[in-house]
């Protein structure tokens, strides 16, 4: 079958209050293609009565950010498919040295007002509200 890729991550700070722990697995398909399977565990011992709360808000917030983060997962898939450096999933062929001579091309096209590389940039900074 294909291959895994497994990540693990905390949060660094507000750890007295809650601590978040993410695991994200991308894993290859029969069919070729990525899943992506995500957990999270967020736990407060902060007490008071606060604990729930702040558990609650601490999912709320995680729930709110999964489909951003996916998003950003498959903006960067697309990048790495276009522009041939990469193979399209986990465990698909080895690209050819040809293609990443046309890679500058590639990349240069793929900048115009349309395409992928403005939609990275207006991810990362989204126009200002007016």
């Amino acid at each position: 079958m294909g291959k895994t890729l497994r990540c693990r991550t905390k949060n660094l700070d507000h750890v007295k209050v809650m601590q978040v722990e993410e695991w994200v697995m991308f894993r290859q398909t029969p069919e070729g293609q990525t899943l992506q399977t995500t957990e999270a565990r967020i736990r407060s011992g902060f007490g008071w009565g606060l604990t729930k709360k702040i558990e609650s808000h601490g999912l709320n917030r995680f729930k709110a950010n999964v489909q951003r983060s996916r998003e950003g997962v498959s903006l960067i898939l697309d990048l790495l498919r276009q522009s041939r450096i990469q193979p399209m999933t986990l465990g698909g062929p080895e690209p050819h040295y040809s293609a990443l001579e046309n890679t500058r091309s590639n990349i240069s096209a793929s900048q115009s007002s349309s395409g992928v590389w403005s939609l990275l940039k207006s991810w990362f900074y989204p126009p200002s509200p007016t």
